[in-house]
This record gives C-alpha cells, structure tokens and sequence, in this order.
C-alpha cells in the first residue's frame, strides 16, 4: 500500500492541472469493508500515513470516514470533480 500511495503522490505532485484525492477510510473493495472476509485497516492507515507526508499540497487530500461503495463517497466524489472542473 506505501509504494500505491508513493506512486499516487508523485504523480499528483507533478501534476500541471487541478487535482484531489479522496479516501475511504472504510475500506477500499468489497473484501476490505469492517464486516468483509479480508478488512484491513492498517492497511489503510499506511496508505493514508504514506500519502500525507508525501504530499507536497496535503490540503488536496480527503479522508472520508465511508466504504467506497457507501454513497456518502460518491457523494464526496462529485464534489470533488465539481471543485477540480472550477479549476480547470
């Protein structure tokens, strides 16, 4: 999970256009969710650890405390793709 959110923070780092990064603290797939047969929130927690402090613009990242099949991360998502097409 470090070097996915390593990758993910150098490319947003070298980014020329407007961007943003939720994550779903709940869990990443349909296996990873607190009642699925594989959770893992520690894994999340590195993921999250890795992206904060590589980062250059961490004002740019959102931790949502949802699954990303919850509908409050869609909901977080289509405000983030109204915020960054503002920018654009």
């Amino acid at each position: 999970m470090e070097l996915i959110a390593q990758i993910l923070a150098n490319n947003c780092n070298e980014a020329k256009g407007p961007w943003q990064i939720l994550v779903p603290m709940g869990g990443f797939s349909a296996f990873d969710s607190d009642g699925g047969p594989l959770p893992d929130p520690a894994a999340r927690q590195r993921f999250i650890h890795k992206l904060e402090h590589s980062l250059k613009d961490r004002s740019l990242l959102t931790v949502l405390p949802c699954h990303v099949n919850d509908p409050d991360f869609a909901a977080g998502i289509t405000a983030a793709v109204g915020r960054v097409m503002r920018l654009a």
